[in-house]
């Protein structure tokens, strides 16, 4: 948020592209709101999802444009928080170079995937994945009606410019490492009860 806020005074003072400043501010503004209504909506949802994937060995987090540093601090909770390997690509490097030899049915791909340029490319990285066997996570705006119907797994954001997903998207990351992480302790726990140390 600061750093969108300070984009905007900048932008404001050096009178630099003022339609699209209004713009942003007027979505920070908003973002509160925006960010509050995810979380009533969808947290459920996230838990459900890391569950399911709380076996993974690793997670490829995938974003493009604005989005590549969403995907970058999204990695950056799920490992803070759950100690499962993320490795991040932008979508020129995850299909036709670095991630296909990589992609398995214990490694999730996970894109963040907002109307916009990269979108289209995102939906091939979805559509690898599903190719190779990697289940896959999309993280779409309302109303999404492509690349929600070929992941397996959906996270839907309140619709927002392909500018905005940062602010969303990183508590998007933070809750699915947190609720990843605690799936992996509770099994843990469990483990420890089953067979307490010192007992073999």
């Amino acid at each position: 948020m600061l750093l969108y806020l300070l984009a905007v005074a900048i932008g404001e003072r050096k009178q630099f592209n003022l339609p699209l400043i209004a713009q942003v501010n007027e979505q920070v503004a908003a973002m509160p709101e925006v960010v509050g209504r995810f979380l009533r909506d969808q947290e459920n949802d996230i838990q459900q999802l890391a569950q399911k994937h709380a076996k993974q060995s690793c997670f490829f987090i995938v974003g493009g444009g604005p989005n590549w540093f969403t995907a970058l601090e999204a990695a950056l909770k799920i490992e803070e928080e759950s100690r499962t390997p993320c490795r991040t690509y932008q979508t020129a490097d995850y299909y036709p170079h670095m991630a296909i030899s990589l992609l398995a049915p214990d490694r999730t791909t996970f894109v963040f995937a907002p109307p916009g340029p990269s979108y289209e490319r995102l939906h091939t990285c979805i559509r690898t994945a599903k190719v190779a066997g990697s289940p896959t996570i999309a993280v779409v705006v309302e109303g999404d009606d492509q690349i929600a119907r070929d992941a397996d797994g959906v996270i839907v954001v309140p619709k927002v410019d392909e500018l905005m997903p940062p602010i969303p998207g990183t508590v998007v990351g933070q809750l699915f490492g947190y609720y990843l992480g605690t799936d992996q302790l509770s099994h843990a726990k469990a483990w420890l009860t089953a067979f307490p140390l010192g007992t073999h």
